[in-house]
């Protein structure tokens, strides 16, 4: 799987932005939920900048395997924001 470097330097300011690390939403949705056929999940999630509360964990820990930027606090500040 190939990340784009341009992502990286990207602020991370959405769960959008966050999602746009992954080349897809496919390579997001393997990486967070374990099944890339589950695409459209990562892309509700990117629209909606919203995630589901019981892959806030997974989904920070997967960003972080190819963002360092990427924190629990972070991912906790943007979508209080988006409350």
């Amino acid at each position: 799987m190939r990340f784009s470097s341009m992502a990286k330097t990207k602020p991370l300011k959405t769960i959008r932005d966050i999602v746009a690390l992954w080349p897809s939403h496919a390579d997001c949705a393997a990486a967070v939920l374990g099944d890339p056929d589950a695409s459209h999940r990562p892309r509700d999630w990117a629209a909606r900048g919203r995630l589901p509360v019981e892959v806030i964990g997974d989904f920070v820990t997967a960003a972080q395997a190819i963002d360092r930027r990427v924190t629990a606090d972070l991912v906790l500040g943007i979508l209080k924001e988006a409350a």
